[in-house]
């Protein structure tokens, strides 16, 4: 006996920029307290005239080192050991995360799936039945042949055997970028169970009821079966990326853009400033 049913393939949804991401690597309580703490900087040096700790660890300082005072000192070291373990942290993070995930977030179950954008193709002979199941699929029903080759555009429902299978074969594969076309919902929409009988005057009947006792009683025939699953579904790529590419290094090539852009606008007020101070000087 063994149990199977019906899952949704529903197409991956490759991550074309990171952007929307730039905050993944740390929690919102830890942003939080971020930005609390440069707010704090921010009003102590506005209110008590001090020094601009924070400008002087990321731009320099204008007075020597050692003619500040160990307060001072003191305050720049722990700031500059602060934001050296928050940008490496972040970095560390944020790397592993765009190497790690290629695609968006996975749909779990079938109203996530029924809430989304994403078609359901069906055959024209099976409409009547999914229209059977839950009114709110009719929505998202698509009439076609879907003996053809799928398309990635269309979430479809196949058996969870042949999912499983689909889904770990090179079928599954874009061989222009390698990136895995469908993955498996989820929750599935039915159960069933399959059961393998023999007649009763078979004469193997004894014999296949003795070995099928002991093999499941033993544990061999889920080892097998945990076996025979992990292959399929972790079966490696011949033509998957296996390395960093160029490409995985766009959205890194930005944020050093707009950093740059952004430090020589800096730099172009402080220009700015200096001049219009010199001049008023003269004027005076």
């Amino acid at each position: 006996m063994s149990f199977s049913g019906f899952c949704f393939l529903i197409p991956e949804k490759p991550i074309k920029a990171y952007f929307n991401y730039l905050m993944q690597p740390f929690s919102w309580s830890l942003w939080i307290a971020i930005a609390a703490f440069l707010a704090l900087l921010a009003v102590l040096s506005w209110k008590t005239s001090c020094r601009d700790f924070l400008s002087m660890v990321f731009f320099g300082s204008s007075t020597a080192e050692h003619k500040l005072s160990r307060l001072d000192r003191f305050c720049m070291l722990f700031i500059s050991i602060v934001v050296f373990f928050l940008c490496e942290s972040y970095l560390i993070k944020m790397l592993t995360f765009m190497l790690d995930t290629k695609y968006e977030r996975h749909l779990q179950t079938i109203d996530e799936l029924i809430a989304s954008d994403v078609q359901l193709c069906i055959d024209p002979a099976e409409d009547s039945f999914y229209r059977s199941i839950d009114s709110r699929l009719v929505s998202k029903l698509h009439l076609e042949n879907t003996s053809q080759e799928l398309r990635r555009n269309c979430s479809y429902c196949h058996s969870c055997d042949w999912a499983r299978y689909f889904v770990g074969s090179k079928e599954n594969v874009d061989p222009a970028t390698g990136f895995n076309k469908f993955y498996i919902l989820k929750e599935q929409l039915f159960g069933n169970a399959t059961f393998h009988v023999f007649m009763r005057t078979d004469l193997l009947v004894e014999y296949f009821e003795w070995f099928g006792l002991r093999l499941f009683g033993t544990g061999i025939w889920k080892h097998w079966v945990d076996n025979y699953w992990q292959d399929i579904t972790n079966r490696p790529r011949e033509d998957a990326v296996v390395m960093l590419t160029m490409q995985d290094l766009i959205t890194l090539w930005r944020i050093l853009e707009y950093g740059s852009a952004l430090s020589f606008i800096v730099l172009m007020m402080e220009f700015a400033t200096y001049a219009r101070i010199n001049h008023c000087n003269k004027n005076n």
